[in-house]
């Protein structure tokens, strides 16, 4: 497995994934700050909570179509273009001196050029390598992506103490213009369908394919709605980790991310390295993500409704465990389903399949995000988590049956 690594280090993708470290290490330092700001400004939760809502916005109006945009244009003048932007938008914090009433606009716009970098990502990733090492290569952005929470977050809070907090905003700038340089170096003329539309009739005709070849390929449905659903979750579980922390383990929520979030990130990198070593031994997909959901309903039915059982002397211990294995079990079910979704998508429909993925992402946790305040609040935590648990339960039987795995050549 260690000589799949160095293999898909060794071609142009290494660039695109350098552009991911740069480009979500940024992201991090970022939103951090932002809330820091808005929160020290106005001392209201539901303020900060609306800079999520206007992060989300562009993925509801631009996401349907993001795709079809990533699909008729070079990948890489997308990914140089929007890094570049993006790089103007975080220095131009500093041009109106962080003043809170444009705050939410520039989330805005940094949000709605991030909608055509995410699926161009995405998209452009087998174009650099052979499907042999997708698997490896999907473990090393779904690594990068749980990396690059902890590294941003700890970097932020240490940065903003020993240089200010406009001083983040520079040091993402510059990060942001490197992501840029990054991808310079990829292979020109990427493009799937390898012409350009500029007939709307035509590009609507492009949009309404990308939904209906999902539509009429179901096996990719079961893998689209895992990988979703694993999103949203993380995004719960991002609101509700401090809550956790104070009312259950009974600890400073500061040490929240010492004793849950950094416990689920050392999981995911572990379960990145068992989730590839499984594919590369041709080990069935449909093994690999029915293991990751029984991992997660047991791991949230222990964190929600066991632990009320366990000493609070050893609580935090048994907590780090099982967020430990929630880590795990959600990388099990995003390696396996990105490289299933992969393997029988046509290379055409790589950026609308990616584009209908944020966008539903986004549409489906809008309103739980936004709303799992009140609900941790009229319910409680614990309630909260067994829920999650006994959904996850019912999907992981509802996978002991699902054969979303048959692909000609491929055991299911």
């Amino acid at each position: 497995m260690k000589n799949n690594f160095l293999a898909v280090l060794k071609t142009k993708f290494v660039f695109l994934w350098l552009s991911q470290l740069l480009s979500q290490v940024t992201g991090n330092l970022i939103n951090f700050t932002i809330a820091l700001i808005i929160f020290e400004k106005t001392s209201s939760t539901v303020a900060v909570s609306l800079v999520w809502f206007f992060y989300a916005i562009p993925a509801l109006i631009l996401g349907p179509f993001s795709g079809v945009i990533v699909d008729l244009v070079d990948k890489r003048k997308i990914l140089i273009f929007t890094n570049f932007i993006q790089t103007i938008i975080v220095f131009s914090y500093l041009m109106f001196k962080i003043k809170f009433w444009v705050i939410y606009s520039l989330v805005f716009l940094y949000s709605l050029f991030n909608q055509l970098y995410v699926p161009a990502e995405g998209a452009t990733l087998p174009f650099l390598i052979p499907k042999k090492l997708y698997a490896t290569a999907n473990t090393l952005f779904m690594f990068t992506t749980n990396a690059t929470f902890f590294i941003g977050f700890s970097l932020a809070g240490f940065l903003i103490r020993i240089l200010g907090k406009e001083n983040v905003f520079i040091i993402g700038g510059i990060s942001l213009l490197m992501a840029t340089l990054a991808v310079r170096f990829l292979p020109k003329n990427i493009v799937g369908e390898r012409k350009r539309v500029t007939n709307p009739i035509i590009f609507f005709k492009k949009f309404k394919e990308g939904y209906k070849y999902i539509k009429n390929n179901p096996l990719i449905i079961f893998p689209l709605c895992l990988i979703i659903a694993s999103q949203i979750i993380v995004g719960i579980l991002g609101i509700t980790v401090p809550t956790y922390a104070k009312e259950v383990l009974n600890i400073p929520v500061v040490d929240a991310g010492l004793a849950v979030v950094s416990p689920a990130g050392a999981g995911a990198l572990i379960g990145g390295i068992l989730a590839t070593k499984k594919l590369t031994q041709r080990v069935r997909k449909k093994i690999i993500v029915s293991s990751g959901l029984a991992f997660a309903s047991f791991s949230f039915i222990f964190l929600g409704l066991i632990i009320s059982f366990i000493s609070p002397g050893i609580r935090i211990i048994f907590s780090a465990i099982f967020a430990f294995l929630l880590g795990m079990a959600f990388v099990f079910l995003i390696v396996p389903s990105q490289t299933f979704i992969q393997i029988v998508t046509p290379k055409k429909f790589y950026g609308r399949i990616y584009g209908v993925l944020g966008f539903l992402i986004t549409l489906a946790s809008v309103m739980p995000i936004l709303m799992i305040g009140t609900l941790v609040d009229l319910l409680g935590i614990k309630i909260i988590l067994t829920m999650i648990g006994f959904l996850t339960l019912g999907a992981f039987l509802i996978s002991l049956k699902e054969p979303y795995e048959i692909i000609k050549n491929n055991q299911v």
